[in-house]
């Protein structure tokens, strides 16, 4: 199980161009080995915030970032440790804590994942785990609708992994041309 969990320790981060630019923004919550529980909702203030600041960023490409960035190993280890969530802003007196119902479902999605590295064995690559693990926690938090609309996406192929192709495809640009007209 150590084994297991330095292991998912040690993947990376996805680097897109999404990611660069959310970590550039708000390093205080997306920057090399930040992992704090976040804001409910704090979507809508990131894309408030991304807009102000000049940023290409759109909510979409926000919220395909945080479908992601919130089934992350080191994620959810943050919030199973509790405590205040975090803001723009970081941490003020008014902030939510962790609930036992949060740290609850952090604690089976992160057994889940704990469980398919152990099943899987140790793949030869990290760069392969990390995309495996990730493809498969973003399926999985999917629901009809999401599997629906990335399917779709990608073509209408009807395999998941084209889904997650067209999902990472998706994260690799900030704005939306869509979105702009």
């Amino acid at each position: 199980m150590d084994t297991d969990l330095a292991l998912l320790e040690a993947m990376p981060v996805r680097d897109t161009v999404v990611a660069r630019e959310m970590a550039r923004l708000w390093p205080n919550l997306f920057g090399p080995g930040d992992f704090v529980p976040l804001e409910i909702n704090i979507d809508k203030i990131l894309a408030d915030d991304a807009q102000r600041r000049g940023s290409e960023l759109t909510l979409a490409k926000i919220r395909l970032f945080l479908e992601l960035h919130l089934r992350r190993p080191l994620y959810l280890m943050g919030v199973l440790k509790g405590g205040p969530r975090h803001s723009i802003n970081g941490v003020d007196k008014n902030s939510r804590q962790v609930t036992p119902a949060d740290a609850e479902a952090a604690a089976e999605i992160f057994e889940d994942l704990m469980e398919q590295v152990s099943l899987n064995g140790l793949p030869s690559r990290i760069e392969t785990i990390a995309d495996d693990q990730e493809r498969m926690a973003w399926w999985s938090g999917l629901d009809r609708e999401g599997r629906a609309k990335w399917v779709k996406a990608s073509v209408d192929s009807g395999i998941g992994a084209d889904a997650w192709t067209t999902y990472k495809i998706a994260l690799s640009t900030l704005g939306d041309p869509a979105e702009r007209a």
